[in-house]
């Protein structure tokens, strides 16, 4: 396993996940982990990409040394968690890395989410690079300014940007990839998608990704109903007044929701961030011919949590802290909570070795035209099918009737959107 942790594509080290969960879950069948983790202005001057490029050189590496760890470099999965499995997608489509993994596994981020790929992004540059103290005549001085600084400037001046104590900012990663047609030779995702080889791929989502961020509960510093008046002003390049409109006279009414007007931020921002994107992705795959699996996240690891007095189900990055253990305190996991854990780590041992999810008798079915089949993980997984399919045809037509669609953040023509299988 090849893994690239998250962390807005700008915080973040493999020391964050130690190693002892990982070791009794994985390594301990005969899986070796290996742990992973750009320019930023639209100017040819500045070469793009740079995470990328080195997350690309550090799986060529592994392929030369996995040998002497016992390892078999034609069985690589290359493994991320939010940006992290944005990068997956991305790297996946790399024709430098074609032979250089057998499969894939996305947790909780996909390439198709509005934060994970930009276009435009010299705005921002320049300001990071005037926090940064460096001349702004010219994209030469700023680049020499650049090269002088280390990644602890770099993190000092980019974090004010993100906006994650927004819970409804639609793109809270103020930097990451771009499609510059180098690192990716395609002018979009679906294209570069289409010539890929069709390798394996687990894609997988919690059931309440934006509680992490957005879950109002006693002691919370930010209130109910507060989050929809900077919806407009999160996206530059809304051209439709009436989508305006429609967030925030409409959905922005704690009247309509009365007490669930929170639960209904929370579901509505999980799907723009991270459900309808890897929806998106997985369906694209499976009309492409990928194998692709999917499952659904559904327990709270941790029994000293208190948000699931408040939230049933599963926020962001549950899933990796059930493989990996908590990335900022310890995690007290109860006897259902052990026996989820293990059946989990079995489903993606399984994968890792024979290309197919499962766990225990229960064989996930690959997505196929008109049958959406995933695995629902929880104290009894089970099978199931069409996943959120009223909200991602809801969104799918909200695009194309508005003409803007807020998970990828991409204007929409000709009613783009039929995804369905």
């Amino acid at each position: 396993m090849f893994f690239i942790y998250g962390g807005s594509f700008i915080v973040g080290d493999t020391k964050t996940y130690g190693y002892k969960i990982i070791s009794d879950n994985i390594v301990s069948q005969g899986i070796i982990v290996e742990n992973c983790f750009f320019s930023t202005d639209n100017d040819p001057n500045f070469s793009g990409n740079l995470g990328l490029w080195d997350q690309l050189e550090a799986l060529k590496f592994i392929n030369t040394v996995i040998h002497d760890f016992g390892g078999d470099k034609n069985r690589i999965t290359i493994v991320g968690q939010s940006a992290g499995a944005a990068s997956v997608s991305l790297l996946s489509l790399n024709e430098e890395a074609n032979d250089l993994f057998s499969q894939s596994i996305s947790m909780s981020g996909s390439a198709f989410s509005q934060w994970a790929t930009k276009n435009n992004i010299s705005e921002i540059a320049l300001k990071v690079a005037e926090k940064l103290g460096c001349d702004l005549n010219g994209p030469p001085k700023i680049k020499e300014c650049l090269k002088s600084k280390n990644i602890t400037d770099f993190q000092a001046a980019i974090l004010p940007y993100i906006q994650f104590s927004d819970p409804v900012d639609l793109n809270p990663v103020p930097i990451g990839p771009k499609l510059d047609g180098d690192f990716i030779k395609a002018r979009t995702l679906e294209e570069a998608l289409q010539k890929a080889p069709k390798k394996p791929s687990l894609i997988g989502v919690c059931s309440q990704e934006n509680v992490l961020y957005a879950l109002s509960m006693p002691g919370s510093t930010t209130p109910p109903g507060k989050y929809f008046g900077h919806l407009p002003e999160s996206v530059s390049n809304y051209s439709k007044t009436n989508l305006e409109e429609f967030v925030t006279v409409v959905l922005a009414k704690e009247k309509y929701f009365g007490k669930n007007v929170d639960a209904f931020v929370k579901e509505v921002m999980s799907d723009v961030h991270f459900n309808i994107p890897a929806l998106r992705e997985a369906i694209l795959k499976a009309k492409n011919q990928y194998p692709t699996y999917f499952y659904l996240f559904d327990y709270n690891i941790d029994s000293s949590d208190n948000s699931s007095k408040y939230v049933q189900g599963s926020a962001h990055i549950e899933d990796v802290v059930t493989l990996f253990g908590s990335l900022y305190k310890e995690v007290k996991i109860d006897k259902n909570g052990k026996k989820v854990q293990k059946q989990f780590a079995e489903l993606i041992e399984n994968f890792v070795k024979t290309g197919i999810p499962s766990m225990g008798t229960i064989n996930v079915p690959r997505i196929i035209p008109n049958s959406f089949k995933y695995i629902q993980i929880n104290k009894k997984p089970s099978i199931k099918a069409d996943l959120w399919k009223h909200r991602l045809e809801f969104w799918n037509n909200i695009g194309n009737k508005y003409g803007f669609d807020l998970a990828s953040g991409e204007q929409i023509k000709n009613n783009s959107f039929k995804q369905e299988l």
